[in-house]
């Protein structure tokens, strides 16, 4: 994920995409246009970040001041370092399920205690009939 909040982050991610015009482009070179523009730039910026790695591209970005992060597969979230440090797995049993589900506990602390569900989380449509009835549409159908 990159997160260019200002006109001078896009500039700094195409000078390290290799494109610095990019960032003078009257078409991007201002948020306005960057938003007016959107169905040109994805492409290009698509086609300037598809050769590289994740682990290049954050590396480029990072030393650029872009802000950036990796977009995780389930199992690289419970193995991330950071979370595995914190202490951030949480298993919980539902009794439709042979398996502990494993989530990703809140990060936020209160009084240096973790916030925790003693719930885990629902079955596919566990809920919809209270859903429906507390809105006066008593089925599904």
């Amino acid at each position: 994920m990159i997160a260019v909040g200002n006109d001078g982050q896009f500039r700094a991610l195409c000078q390290a995409l290799g494109e610095p015009d990019l960032g003078t482009d009257d078409r991007f070179a201002a948020n306005a246009g960057r938003v007016a523009n959107r169905d040109q730039l994805g492409p290009i910026l698509s086609a300037l970040t598809a050769p590289l790695t994740m682990a290049a591209l954050m590396q480029r970005l990072e030393q650029a001041g872009v802000p950036c992060g990796p977009v995780n597969t389930v199992d690289q979230v419970f193995a991330e370092p950071q979370a595995v440090a914190r202490g951030l797995t949480v298993e919980q049993t539902r009794p439709d399920l042979n398996a502990p589900v494993r989530t990703v506990a809140s990060p936020i602390r209160m009084d240096g205690a973790p916030l925790v569900s003693d719930r885990p989380p629902p079955a596919l449509g566990e809920h919809t009939d209270a859903v429906l009835a507390r809105y006066g549409k008593p089925d599904r159908a």
